[in-house]
């Protein structure tokens, strides 16, 4: 059966703005709360926070994929399983015969082209898989924005489209209404139905709504909040953590519930419990080590842009030769909390490091460390300076 929530595919060739233009929507509709989630469907896997983060880190961080048969399947399989309205962005280079199955899950499409660009090749995608169009607007660095139609289709010229900036005007404006009217349609009544999903007996953890208890004016959160958030939420129990956030406080509800559970919501496959870690070799997973004073660093980078989900991993796991280590890697957030599990059971001090900081958050700490919780530790990127694809 067919999934009924949208799936709404910007397209347009390289260095039209596109992803530009997608983060600007999921952006503006998280502060509209509108449940939804954007799906960058290239290999490249490049999430917010290289939208977010300082230009010289994130470029150092780029680690390109390209798109193999597994990779394409596990992002079909991704699509019809979604759970919320999504935004994808397939990237810019992809051809229909690499990501036929990709495109067959498309529901709605907004086209963004730079001027004079070719439109044939976009159009005959469009009518390949009879994908309807919610807007068709051409994109330009200069110039003004101007709104020529609204029905069926939003047509116009959108300007302004540069990484760092926030889009805005008119078009943008109208965009956002559009989706908003979409998504809220669709997804009525999911946010109150995940949550009666979860795990059974496990203390759910709505972050949704505390970020708009804590932060309401921009609904994003501070390391500073993690003593907060620990004194109002039980400790060793079982939680299950719902909700968009950044890895660290991820990183925080895993050794929170130790040594009960601990799961989270993945819009891709629903509810999931942190899966067991055991040491051994795992060509899809490789680990470097190095040291920042008092703590250990230990990156690792996934080999593949996208890593399916187990029960149990078998992983490189470097030993902790002190009572401190900080995480690093571009990772699904599910094995990120099994890595701080993994190191809290030895008693370590598990701090997380997240680009757009250019530092590691202390998730948690210990008697040997001179850090607290909600701490953070100005660190370089142990990724930085590999260099894109270059091997760990």
């Amino acid at each position: 059966m067919r999934n009924s929530l949208p799936a709404v595919f910007l397209l347009g060739p390289p260095h039209s703005g596109k992803s530009v233009l997608a983060f600007s929507l999921s952006q503006a509709l998280r502060q509209r709360k509108v449940l939804h989630y954007l799906l960058r469907a290239a290999p490249d896997g490049e999430g917010d926070w290289f939208a977010e983060g300082p230009l010289g880190v994130v470029r150092t961080l780029r680690f390109k994929h390209r798109y193999t048969p597994s990779f394409v399947e596990r992002v079909a399989r991704h699509l019809r399983g979604r759970m919320v309205p999504l935004l994808v962005d397939p990237g810019g280079r992809p051809t229909p015969k690499q990501l036929e199955l990709i495109f067959a899950q498309a529901t709605h499409a907004i086209l963004l082209l730079p001027q004079g660009a070719d439109r044939s090749p976009w159009e005959e995608l469009l009518d390949t898989y009879a994908i309807p169009l919610l807007a068709d607007l051409t994109s330009a660095l200069e110039g003004k924005d101007e709104v020529r139609e609204t029905a069926p289709v939003l047509r116009g010229q959108i300007t302004g489209l540069v990484r760092g900036a926030q889009a805005r005007g008119p078009v943008f404006e109208a965009l956002v209404e559009r989706l908003e009217t979409l998504f809220r349609e669709a997804g009525e009544g999911l946010h109150a139905w995940h949550l009666t999903q979860a795990p059974k007996e496990h203390h759910v953890v709505d972050l949704d709504t505390l970020v708009d208890t804590f932060h309401p004016e921009d609904r994003r959160w501070r390391p500073r909040d993690l003593p907060i958030l620990a004194q109002e939420t039980p400790s060793g129990v079982p939680l299950a953590l719902y909700g968009r956030a950044p890895n660290w406080v991820y990183g925080w509800g895993a050794q929170q519930a130790w040594p009960a559970a601990v799961a989270l919501f993945d819009v891709r496959y629903g509810w999931l419990a942190a899966p067991s870690l055991r040491p051994g070799k795992n060509n899809l997973v490789t680990a470097m080590e190095g040291h920042r004073g008092e703590w250990h660093h230990v990156a690792f980078r996934l080999q593949e842009s996208l890593l399916a989900y187990r029960k149990s991993l078998t992983l490189p796991l470097p030993s902790i030769p002190g009572s401190a280590v900080i995480l690093e890697g571009k990772l699904p957030f599910w094995l990120l909390m099994a890595l701080v599990r993994h190191y809290r059971a030895q008693g370590k001090a598990v701090s997380v490091y997240q680009p757009p900081l250019s530092a590691a958050v202390v998730v948690t700490s210990s008697s040997d460390t001179d850090l607290s919780l909600g701490d953070t530790l100005s660190v370089p990127s142990l990724l930085a300076n590999l260099g894109e694809n270059e091997p760990v």
